[in-house]
């Protein structure tokens, strides 16, 4: 091996020189250069060659067979001021050192038996335990090109040329470790302002090691699920899915780590804090290295609102269905009868089909406009008309509206709103009113009485419909202002009825405030 040559002197006794003490400076000197060193220092420049202070605690490790050159080598950087300078002869516990301290520099001698510094540098890249980024400066007597491009190709940052000059060795180890702080100092910001964007996320981040224990979990997953992160690390993805799709969703994530797949998208319900079902859209990546699955990473979505309303939209199109089909079933079995002729000598049966067909064609007309009104107020789109109106006008209108019907059913209709203006949507509001008055007769014993008052109730007007029917159950009085409910009665059906009334009632006067 070559040994290490430092000028001014060779011996390592010369490292005593004032000239190379902590924060001292390289001055002009008259001990010649030995032949092989790079630097004159005759011809030195006046700077400092002691370890800035950001610099003096980086970690550096150097590696050569020959004990005489560590022991100058480490005694150089430590009078230069580094405070963490470690050494080793041996080539396999230079691979364990880089594991284990992580150093910010190494210094590298080229040739040794047994396992040369290329090798060494190749099995430091292949294990890219984080110290891929790490600068290497290898040392080495041999100056053909063919070598330093070699060195340079197998990761090395730099190449000294023994015998080393002593300025220009410490120059470069300066110069390396400044650069390796740079990128620390950068890599931690651009992580921090990571983990910021991460903490902050409204959406849940979270990760898994290879066995789908998760890691780490950002405030947002605990959040919707209602855990505390500590409660979410250590604990099985898969075991927070809800029952029924819990081997759906393992078999899922085998796949993707069989297949190899890079990103994947599924939705799934977890079982929430309390018991809540929540619906997952997860984006789901694998974390590999070396072709070994390591754990995965999964940025995911809360859309549970979205499925319950797919869930509700189903709902609707069945319902709607049923209450179509039944009034346009009525229609076509009553003008199929009158186009039959057999009803040509029953001029009163006739009578009574054409009546049974307008009777319906009449509701589906009803249920029509009422889903055009709960668009138009589901989606903004109603605009209301205020100004100022007498309540009483609208009583009676809205009595007015309704009075045949009550009548044919022999139900008396009782007035008691008193002779106030009030700001308002008047139509919309006889509008609430005549569904409410209807549905009041249309579920009155006949002989009965449907009473409509209004008071004011501090600075609303609070209206009231009352009749002598079997009423409301309380457990049902928020259902049935739902969209298509009624009361579970065995004559709810019977009735009529779109089931839509009381839904359009909530929404106009939600609108004026109520």
């Amino acid at each position: 091996m070559c040994p290490v040559t430092l000028t001014p002197s060779s011996a390592p006794d010369s490292l005593a020189s004032p000239g190379f003490a902590p924060g001292a400076r390289a001055v002009r000197g008259s001990t010649p250069a030995p032949p092989g060193s790079v630097g004159d220092p005759g011809r030195a420049p006046d700077f400092d060659l002691g370890a800035p202070e950001h610099l003096r605690h980086g970690q550096i490790l150097i590696v050569d067979d020959e004990p005489a050159n560590l022991a100058v080598l480490k005694r150089l950087l430590q009078r230069a001021g580094y405070t963490s300078v470690a050494t080793t002869h041996d080539p396999l516990e230079a691979l364990e050192l880089v594991e284990r301290i992580r150093p910010d520099l190494l210094l590298l001698d080229l040739w040794m038996p047994h396992m040369d510094g290329f090798q060494i540098m190749e099995a430091i890249r292949a294990r890219a335990s984080g110290a891929d980024d790490m600068p290497v400066l290898v040392l080495s007597g041999d100056e053909r090109s063919e070598i330093k491009w070699r060195a340079l190709a197998c990761g090395a940052r730099d190449f000294l040329t023994k015998p080393v000059d002593l300025v220009e060795a410490l120059l470069r180890i300066r110069n390396l470790l400044e650069i390796r702080m740079l990128h620390r100092a950068a890599l931690q910001a651009q992580e921090a302002r990571y983990r910021e964007l991460v903490e902050s996320a409204s959406d849940l981040i979270y990760q898994t090691d290879a066995a789908g224990r998760i890691t780490y979990a950002n405030p947002a997953a605990a959040r919707v699920l209602g855990f505390a992160v500590e409660e979410l690390l250590g604990r099985d993805l898969v075991d927070l899915v809800h029952d029924e799709h819990r081997d759906e969703v393992r078999r899922f994530y085998g796949r993707q780590v069989a297949d190899r797949r890079a990103e994947s998208y599924r939705e799934f319900p977890v079982v929430a804090a309390g018991g809540r079902e929540v619906w997952l859209g997860q984006s789901l990546r694998l974390i590999e290295h070396g072709g070994v699955v390591l754990g995965t990473r999964a940025i995911a979505r809360d859309v549970t609102a979205r499925h319950e309303v797919e869930r509700l939209k189903g709902e609707l199109v069945s319902v709607i269905s049923h209450e179509l089909r039944t009034p346009l079933t009525s229609i076509r079995a009553s003008l199929g009868l009158l186009a039959s002729g057999r009803l040509q000598t029953h001029p009163e049966q006739a009578a009574r089909m054409v009546q049974i067909a307008n009777q319906n064609a009449d509701r589906l007309s009803r249920m029509v406009n009422d889903l055009l009104d709960l668009d138009r107020m589901a989606a903004g789109k109603l605009q209301l008309e205020r100004r100022s109106f007498p309540l009483d006008e609208l009583a009676s209108q809205a009595l007015d509206a309704v009075r045949s019907t009550a009548e044919q059913a022999g139900i008396l209709l009782v007035q008691g709103v008193p002779r106030l203006d009030c700001t308002l949507d008047p139509d919309r509001i006889v509008q609430v009113l005549i569904n409410l008055v209807a549905n009041a007769i249309k579920f009155s014993p006949r002989g009965g009485t449907v009473w409509l008052n209004a008071q004011l109730d501090g600075g609303d007007v609070r209206f009231s419909v009352r009749d002598l029917g079997r009423g409301i159950p309380p457990e049902k009085l928020e259902a049935v202002f739902e969209r298509f409910q009624q009361v579970d009665s065995s004559d709810a059906r019977q009735k009529g009825g779109t089931g839509l009334g009381l839904a359009i009632c909530r929404q106009i006067v939600e609108l004026h405030g109520g």
